[in-house]
């Protein structure tokens, strides 16, 4: 009795929730059908970039959904001033429908996140991140010399390496998220204490190649297995050491940071000066900590520097390499962090403290204030009231994709006895789909009207994942 007693509770529970969900944002198949006309509403007052795919049904007048791409105007331009790096990656979202989240970002000149284009999509895969990426080039950017961070995965592999691709070189760079190669291999090559995918870590976070190459030994003796597999992932898409600077050292997917622009715009606080407050406070961090070398002039702008001495930080105690050569007119270190993140290491900082050199033209442009203002020069205008949205030309009254449940299990006589009653057939289907289409009111039914009408006609009690 308790046990039903708390089921009833938590069914009360769920409807209650259910209810107020409808009475604070109205019901879902007819949010759903708005969807086109909030699309229309923004392109005509923003200039929203959209692109529809859906499945044809029977009426001409209605399909069934099967993604949808958008990308802010103000985006497309912002994006003109940002470093040349874009990360993309997909998520579930929650609700009744069941579709998956795609989202493609940018750098800002403050290293915040900045939103690029946005699709929603009945499932990922390799045909959905084709859809997804071409449009990116088509609609946002078409910038030569990008550098693409994804997850290490088959699909985006398939796509990005496919013929004419405008995401492989010379047109595009591809790298991979280090914490997504580092799960990954942590699922592939099971190590209880964790220090192999600590290697892995270390490895691809490391800025010199001598570095790079003893951690690779370390992982080889400790995982053979895992470092075959991790030999065969090109090194220059994965560690910094073998990257020219095409990331930016951006070397991980913030999905946190990634996702929260789909709830929001950051605020932006304009400041003065020639670099933005982040860079500012970098530098002032980094030219004490940098006052612990010693600079000795070479030839050409070159500079050893040496150290640091015996006033130094933990973390300078950490270092492997107290030796570095700084070249001025490359704008290089051999500590690699100097050319791999466009920004002064701490040895650059010595040289130009020691010489009395002005370091901020040794900063990349992406990170300078004018670049940041331009980020974000474009505004928004607002979106007028629901009742004078436009209507979306061309684009049919949509339904949410239908998904076939799995078989019912239907119990037989006898302990222990059950069998399974076979889904029905494409054709049934079909025909099933056809007939009730040719009765029904599209005016006055809803959508899950329509389904529940075909489960009963099919003698299914559920049809769709989003009725149970």
């Amino acid at each position: 009795m308790e046990g039903e007693e708390v089921s009833d509770a938590k069914t009360l529970l769920q409807d209650a929730k259910k209810n107020a969900i409808k009475r604070l944002f109205g019901d879902w198949d007819e949010s759903f059908r708005f969807i086109p006309k909030l699309m229309s509403a923004l392109h005509s007052s923003n200039g929203l970039l959209v692109d529809w795919e859906y499945d044809s049904l029977p009426n001409p007048e209605h399909a069934s959904f099967r993604r949808v791409f958008w990308a802010f105007s103000q985006s497309v331009e912002g994006f003109k001033h940002c470093r040349p790096v874009v990360v993309v990656d997909s998520k579930q979202l929650k609700g009744r429908y069941n579709m998956k989240l795609m989202i493609a970002s940018g750098f800002d000149a403050a290293y915040k996140s900045f939103p690029l284009a946005f699709a929603v999509t009945k499932e990922v895969s390799i045909d959905s991140w084709c859809w997804f990426l071409t449009r990116i080039r088509e609609k946002v950017t078409q910038r030569k010399g990008l550098c693409l961070i994804t997850r290490h995965h088959p699909d985006i592999l398939a796509v990005v390496n496919e013929p004419g691709s405008q995401w492989k070189e010379p047109w595009a760079y591809h790298r991979f998220c280090l914490t997504h190669l580092c799960s990954q291999f942590s699922r592939l090559f099971p190590d209880h204490h964790h220090h192999t995918k600590y290697l892995v870590m270390q490895a691809g976070s490391s800025t010199q190649k001598a570095e790079f190459d003893s951690y690779m030994k370390d992982i080889k003796e400790k995982s053979p297995e895992g470092w075959k597999w991790l030999d065969r992932i090109p090194p220059h898409q994965w560690a910094l050491a073998h990257d020219s600077g095409l990331r930016y050292g951006v070397m991980m997917i913030d999905r946190k940071a990634l996702f929260a622009v789909c709830r929001s715009f950051q605020k932006v606080a304009m400041t003065g000066g020639v670099y933005t407050e982040n860079v500012m406070r970098k530098f002032q961090e980094s030219l004490i900590d940098s006052g612990a070398y010693v600079v000795t002039p070479l030839e050409s702008d070159a500079f050893q520097v040496s150290g640091p001495s015996e006033r130094v930080s933990m973390r300078h105690l950490m270092e492997k390499y107290k030796e570095c050569i700084v070249e001025l007119n490359d704008s290089t270190c051999t500590c690699g962090k100097f050319q791999r993140k466009r920004f002064p290491c701490l040895h650059a900082l010595a040289v130009f403290q020691k010489m009395k050199i002005n370091p901020l033209p040794y900063v990349d442009d992406c990170y300078s204030v004018e670049s940041y203002y331009k980020t974000y020069e474009a505004t928004f205008s607002p979106v007028p009231e629901m009742s004078a949205w436009p209507e979306a030309s061309g684009v049919p009254t949509l339904f949410p994709h239908v998904i076939a449940p799995p078989p019912l299990k239907v119990s037989g006589k006898g302990k222990g006895k059950s069998k399974s009653k076979e889904p029905p057939s494409d054709e049934e289907l079909r025909n099933a789909i056809l007939d009730i289409l040719k009765v029904m009111d599209f005016k006055m039914s809803s959508f899950t009207d329509i389904i529940k009408q075909l489960g009963m006609s099919l003698r299914l009690g559920v049809f769709i994942s989003f009725l149970y």
